[in-house]
């Protein structure tokens, strides 16, 4: 399941560490090593990659997890027609480019996943976590097995995921980490509590990333989209509507009107924002947390 889609007015209604401190070669390596404390030694097996499939390592590689539909499919979509090579990462199947079925929360899977990529392509040039649950609680009222879900996979999930391509991206020496965020990384929700704590979750490791990789030429950016019209907003604002009894039409207007620009966004207008902070456009940018919310986070 992809950000961006749950209804702002549906929301309301229902209530620095210094450069110093950046990782070194050592330290990155060591994250990859598996239980029995063998090191995964990424630059050889990207090495190996390139002389196995020569031409293919000049093709750049994206990473997606969470590309089943909605902004992950725009963002796969995007990547694909400015001809990146992509591969995604989750348990429900991508409709384009190379799926790898893959539990975020899933240490063991996660690493094989990006194993997989690298032993085919030798390279991966983007990262975009988009993998993320939403669920609706107060702090009285949400159970400690909700807050745990949306923390393994919204936060545990995003932090396993860069920190397995990682590696591959010190060895290369460039290399662009897009986590999908929320306007929650920016403003609280009421009833929404684990869902607030995971996306300022995401707002910290946004920077904090940023700063441990940015001597290894990798750039950690975050996308913050307000409401995003996708299969799931649209389903989210059907039973908004059942619930208080309005046409869905008059719903989608309430929503629309909570945002100055009077509209909700689009999935490929985020992915155009995504693309653009993995370009070389985007070369001096890092540590940001980019909003897309039509203004919903102005005031």
């Amino acid at each position: 399941m992809s950000d961006g889609v749950y209804p702002t007015k549906l929301i309301k209604k229902e209530q620095k560490s210094s450069s110093t401190n950046r990782l070194s070669n050592n330290e990155i390596m060591q994250q990859t090593a598996d239980s029995s404390g063998k090191v995964d030694d990424v630059p050889a097996k990207v090495s190996a990659a390139n002389d196995s499939y020569g031409r293919r390592q000049d093709t750049p590689v994206c990473v997606i997890t969470g590309a089943f539909s909605g902004i992950g499919l725009a963002c796969a979509e995007k990547f694909l027609s400015q001809g990146y090579d992509v591969h995604s990462l989750d348990i429900q199947k991508c409709p384009v480019g190379h799926f790898h079925r893959c539990d975020v929360t899933k240490s063991s899977e996660v690493h094989a996943a990006v194993d997989a990529v690298l032993q085919t392509t030798g390279r991966i040039d983007a990262l975009v976590s988009n993998a993320g649950i939403h669920r609706s609680g107060t702090i009285l009222d949400t159970p400690e097995d909700v807050l745990d879900r949306v923390l393994d996979i919204n936060v545990k999930g995003a932090f396993l995921t860069a920190q397995a391509v990682a590696p591959a991206m010190k060895a290369a020496g460039v290399g662009a980490i897009v986590f999908m965020g929320s306007d929650q990384c920016i403003v609280g929700k009421q009833n929404q509590l684990a869902y607030n704590i995971s996306k300022g979750a995401i707002a910290s490791m946004t920077r904090a990333t940023a700063l441990d990789l940015a001597g290894a030429g990798i750039r950690v950016n975050c996308v913050c989209p307000g409401s995003i019209d996708t299969p799931l907003f649209r389903d989210a604002m059907a039973r908004y509507a059942g619930r208080v009894e309005v046409p869905l039409d008059a719903a989608l207007e309430e929503e629309a009107s909570a945002f100055p620009l009077g509209r909700v966004g689009q999935p490929g207008e985020v992915a155009e924002l995504v693309y653009f902070l993995c370009s070389p456009a985007a070369g001096f940018i890092t540590g940001g947390l980019q909003s897309i919310d039509g203004g919903y986070t102005c005031g």
